[in-house]
């Protein structure tokens, strides 16, 4: 752990990655991820989704867990008074939900006192960015939500009626005309998207292990549902211009791991101009989601956007107290 003085603390703990891959998805049972991304996610309609939770750990045992081997006592000691924490991880560990992580004696979430932002690498952190100016962000707005995708007999795409919902409110917020339904083609967010200063995508995200840039993708509308795919590879190759990009979508966050983070749709839009994701890391469900992302957009008028997206988590749990349901978002880029 560093700060600007240089080194604050230090832990080394001999672990194998497939031990931290087993913490990591122990929590992720222990959320029951699973029983609602299976009837939300889109899948080749070849492929059956079952839902199997084998990971039989408690909540706070799985929480417990995952605290010991990302933050151990030599570290939390050093967590107090921190107001942001950034972190730049390796392999799978930008997958992480760390506002669920407990590392305190009063066994508070670490939401619960700090914003936390996942950084892709330490040069990205002196990267040159324009620091958080909402005036700027909010100029040109570009929000989609709930394209209609053509129907398809290679892919099962589960509808979201919540996204369109969902793009009209922050729209609302925002004083602007959303794209929904027919009018979200991948065409017009292509065209609008380089000249717009904030992005919200509410709509279907699927990522790919095997094939991130390829495999990892928005839908959007189109003549066929291929045809409306906006691919992590074109996201990447496009020149855009916004503050921050908001992918209110399942599984953004998602990728492939490798030495240096996670290849996949929120590294995409950072390589394509954007100094500022917000990603998740788990399908979402659309009535915590949408009250989750107002309070997120409405904080941002007064906060930079990781401290806009904790107090939005925080208000969210007062009325949806499970993890699974406030702590799937996270800020992926520069907290500044």
């Amino acid at each position: 752990m560093i700060n600007q003085n240089g080194v604050k603390a230090y832990s080394q703990k001999n672990i194998s990655l497939n031990d931290v891959d087993e913490a990591i998805s122990g929590l992720k049972g222990a959320l029951y991820i699973g029983r609602i991304q299976v009837p939300r996610v889109p899948h080749p309609a070849s492929i059956r989704l079952v839902w199997e939770n084998d990971v039989d750990v408690p909540l706070n045992r799985a929480i417990t867990n995952l605290t010991e081997i990302l933050l151990p006592d030599e570290m939390s000691d050093s967590l107090a008074g921190i107001k942001h924490l950034i972190v730049v991880p390796t392999q799978m560990l930008g997958a992480v939900p760390y506002g669920v992580l407990k590392p305190f004696e009063d066994d508070m979430y670490l939401v619960d006192k700090m914003s936390v932002s996942v950084a892709p690498s330490l040069f990205d952190l002196w990267a040159e960015a324009s620091p958080w100016n909402n005036d700027l962000a909010f100029s040109s707005a570009l929000i989609v939500g709930n394209p209609t995708l053509p129907y398809s007999d290679e892919w099962t795409v589960p509808a979201l009626p919540g996204a369109e919902t969902e793009a009209y409110e922050v729209a609302e917020l925002l004083d602007e005309v959303p794209l929904v339904g027919e009018l979200a083609t991948k065409d017009a967010i292509v065209e609008r998207a380089p000249e717009s200063t904030f992005l919200y995508f509410a709509t279907h995200g699927i990522s790919s292990y095997y094939d991130p840039l390829e495999g990892g993708l928005l839908m959007f509308s189109a003549t066929t549902l291929e045809q409306g795919w906006w691919t992590a590879r074109e996201i990447q190759n496009a020149n855009l211009n916004a503050e921050i990009a908001v992918l209110s979508a399942c599984q953004t966050g998602l990728g492939r791991s490798h030495d240096a983070g996670t290849i996949g749709i929120s590294r995409a839009f950072q390589i394509a101009g954007v100094p500022r994701v917000v990603m998740s890391l788990w399908n979402v469900d659309d009535e915590s989601t949408n009250l989750l992302m107002q309070s997120f957009v409405r904080n941002l008028e007064n906060e930079m956007p990781a401290e806009a997206l904790r107090q939005a988590m925080l208000e969210t749990r007062e009325i949806y107290p499970s993890p699974l349901d406030w702590a799937s978002f996270t800020l992926f880029g520069t907290p500044r």
